[in-house]
């Protein structure tokens, strides 16, 4: 008969769970992606520093977000967002972030040193896939990014 008391509750316990990871499948899913690539670029985003923010044209439309800490408040953010970052090693990484459920089509501006750098998109496994083109000084990258698609690239000095 206990058996029976203790084990209502945890069914319905599950099946809330279960309810509410449906309801919230989604953002799961992107709160999971954004772990994923904070491992992945993991030598930007913990070991190095914030350089700046690019410049992003068109300027991406406004969007409200709801946040709760301490107390719940709404806040107005670019629904894109694109953060260059410079490891120790003097290498440095463009993190961009699309927080919107549609694709959006961006270029984001930044400047490199005068040096020629390599680039490589890193995925959220940590693998980066070599682009052909080489970068200096002042840098206009197209981004066509998907609904919540988050992308990191890393740019490294060539070597002479």
């Amino acid at each position: 008969m206990s058996l029976v008391f203790f084990s209502v509750p945890s069914v319905a316990l599950a099946m809330r769970s279960v309810v509410l990871l449906c309801k919230h499948a989604s953002k799961a899913n992107y709160i999971e992606k954004i772990a994923k690539y904070r491992l992945a670029a993991q030598k930007f985003l913990v070991y190095g520093r914030l350089v700046k923010q690019a410049t992003l044209t068109p300027t991406p439309k406004l969007i409200r977000v709801k946040c709760t800490e301490s107390r719940s408040y709404t806040l107005e953010t670019p629904a894109v967002q694109a953060y260059l970052w410079e490891t120790p090693d003097g290498s440095m990484g463009l993190f961009c972030a699309n927080l919107m459920n549609e694709s959006q089509n961006i270029t984001a501006n930044f400047t490199l040193g005068n040096e020629t750098w390599l680039c490589s998109k890193i995925d959220e496994n940590g693998k980066g896939e070599s682009i052909p083109e080489t970068y200096s000084g002042k840098v206009s990258l197209l981004l066509e990014l998907g609904p919540y698609e988050i992308r990191v690239f890393e740019f490294d000095r060539q070597s002479k």
